[in-house]
């Protein structure tokens, strides 16, 4: 257990805290009581990963998901959902939003360049940039 990432962090953790509250007390004293803390009160439970796009699930330890998600740093909601960050995989709700975004701002730009605001023209294209915004935002 000593040799996980996650406990590794959490023992630097509390050793640089436990300094703080006592500048005086010396790390290799610190570091064996830590130690003993953690052999006699961490625990590993099994859990299960449950990949809900792809339906695969996956039998673990709960140590080893703190470490890959310290690795790889995953967006985490609330509820313990894992996400992808933007710059490993497509967002497609994203691109679609994108699509809606360029084609309001290209229609706005043809709207713009007609100068009777009162014309059939001008209002259709008006029409059609609000059209874009609508599912932007929706």
């Amino acid at each position: 257990m000593k040799e996980n990432k996650f406990i590794k962090k959490y023992k630097k953790s509390m050793i640089k805290i436990m300094n703080r509250i006592n500048p005086k007390w010396d790390k290799d004293v610190v570091e064996p009581v830590l130690d003993k803390m953690i052999d006699k009160n961490v625990r590993d439970p099994e859990v299960t990963l449950h990949n809900n796009y792809t339906n695969e699930m996956k039998q673990t330890k709960l140590l080893s998901v703190f470490d890959w998600a310290l690795e790889r740093k995953p967006i985490i909601a609330g509820n313990g959902t894992f996400y992808k960050n933007q710059h490993e995989a497509i967002n497609p709700i994203a691109r679609m939003l994108e699509g809606f975004l360029n084609k309001r701002k290209k229609i706005k730009k043809e709207m713009f360049a007609i100068e009777d605001e009162s014309s059939y023209a001008y209002k259709n294209k008006d029409r059609n940039q609000g059209i874009q915004k609508r599912n932007a935002n929706s």
